[in-house]
C-alpha cells in the first residue's frame, strides 16, 4: 500500500485487486501473547484466489457469488481459471448493478427497487438510507 501512497486519492483504488466469495468459515483467536483473531476455511482461501487471479481496479467473484447476484449486478464472464494443485474456478468481473436496479442507470448507486428485491431475498435488516 506504500507504494500507492504517491497516487492522488481517486487513482489509489484503481491498483486494488478485489476477491469475493461466499461459504462457511471457521474463527478463532490464535496467540498467548499478541492475541490475534483469524477466519479459516474453503470459502476464505477461494476469496484469496479471486483476488490473487484478478484484475487490478475490477471486482472478481466465484461463480457460487455470481448465482447469488444474478440479475442485480451485471457480470461478466471469465471463464474457468485453474489453480494450482486444485479444481478450475469459475470466475466473473461484476461490473455494477444492473440498469434496473440503478439509480441513475449508471450502475453504481442502487434504487429502492434494488433495495427491495435484496431485503426480498434476506438482506439486511438495516439497509443504508441512500
Amino acid at each position: 500500500m506504500s507504494q500507492l501512497q504517491h497516487l492522488p486519492n481517486e487513482r489509489r483504488w484503481s491498483h486494488l485487486r478485489i476477491g469475493i466469495h461466499t461459504g462457511p468459515v471457521i474463527s478463532g483467536v490464535v496467540g498467548n501473547r499478541r492475541i490475534t483473531f483469524d477466519i479459516w476455511g474453503d470459502a476464505v482461501n477461494t476469496a484469496w484466489f479471486m483476488g490473487a487471479f484478478g484484475v487490478a481496479g475490477r471486482i472478481n467473484v466465484s461463480e457460487t457469488v455470481a448465482g447469488h447476484g444474478h440479475g442485480l449486478f451485471e457480470l461478466e464472464s471469465r471463464g474457468p481459471i485453474e489453480a494450482k494443485h486444485e479444481r478450475a474456478h469459475e470466475m466473473f468481473f461484476l461490473n455494477g448493478l444492473t440498469k434496473e436496479y440503478s439509480r441513475n442507470g449508471d450502475g453504481y448507486l442502487p434504487n429502492d427497487h434494488f433495495f427491495a428485491e435484496y431485503n426480498r431475498i434476506g438482506g439486511s435488516r438495516l439497509a443504508p438510507d441512500w
